[in-house]
């Protein structure tokens, strides 16, 4: 959402800067920023053209004079605009947009190409501090009025700096309560419900109320999934399954040597269970000892 704000900002940037009283500058931004530029520059040079020779028409039609010769103008240069083709240029190539790189990168936030360019893993936790978020909104609305006098375009990047923060204020709220490993006790269910209905309505009043599967869990299944576990998900979730997975790994590599794959796979799982509950090992000697008395 970010993002596509940013473009939508970019958008309005090359249009300004086709204008003929803009102060833009070939050569700072990217080609295929400023071919946009360029292009819109002509097409405004165009439809300038165009009214000056209705003038032109009207005036001599007044005057009683001969208007083949603008006629003929006029019908040139309106065929050339109603051709005039325009394509937006590619998401990530405008000024407002390619400047996020730098901000996430001082807060060392590497949005993923491979996962659409969301954040994953610790990336999540660096960008939900405030001070690091309203960093990033801060610099939209300066670079934006650094670029343009343009009061409208200006505008937006405030409102688009109103808005994320707000939704990520919002967002940082929920995560705090439900993203842990700690138990929570049941006073708290009726605040988290709370927190998530005011982060879903922040959500729909900007997004066309799309909601996304992953928000469907979020919004309804979350709170019955703690509810039913009792602890933060934190503690189920994916993040739990890698590090297990990690640990797992790490003891296989110890355990190498090993030529029985059997006895390897016993050793891994019980090497395992004992770093994750050491009383684990004093409770099995203690069944041991009794089922031996037993079949005494």
């Amino acid at each position: 959402m970010l993002e596509d704000d940013s473009h939508a900002i970019d958008l309005m940037l090359g249009q300004a800067f086709s204008k003929p009283d803009s102060l833009f500058e070939t050569g700072k931004h990217s080609p295929d920023f400023d071919e946009y530029v360029r292009k819109n520059a002509e097409k405004l040079e165009l439809q300038e053209r165009i009214s000056y020779l209705e003038g032109c028409v009207a005036f001599a039609e007044l005057e009683g004079q001969d208007t083949e010769e603008y006629e003929r103008e006029l019908r040139e240069c309106q065929a050339e605009v109603d051709s005039f083709l325009i394509k937006d240029f590619a998401k990530g190539k405008g000024p407002i947009y390619m400047s996020l790189e730098s901000v996430l990168e001082a807060s060392v936030i590497v949005p993923q190409a491979y996962h659409s360019r969301s954040f994953i893993g610790n990336h999540c936790h660096k960008y939900i501090p405030e001070n690091v978020y309203t960093n990033i909104t801060k610099h939209v609305v300066f670079y934006t009025a650094q670029l343009t006098t343009d009061q409208n375009i200006i505008d937006r990047a405030y409102f688009l700096r109103e808005k994320f923060d707000a939704l990520n204020r919002s967002f940082a709220t929920v995560h705090s309560l439900v993203s842990h490993t700690h138990k929570i006790d049941p006073s708290m269910f009726d605040t988290i419900k709370s927190q998530i209905s005011s982060l879903l309505l922040i959500y729909r009043r900007h997004s066309h109320n799309t909601i996304t599967p992953k928000l469907h869990m979020f919004e309804h299944h979350r709170l019955p999934f703690i509810k039913k576990w009792g602890f933060g998900l934190g503690l189920l979730g994916e993040q739990g399954g890698e590090m297990i997975h990690a640990t797992i790994a790490k003891i296989e590599r110890r355990m190498v040597g090993m030529r029985n794959k059997g006895k390897q796979i016993k050793t891994i799982v019980e090497t395992h269970r004992l770093q994750n509950a050491p009383t684990s090992k004093t409770l099995a000697e203690h069944k041991t000892k009794k089922r031996k008395k037993q079949n005494k």
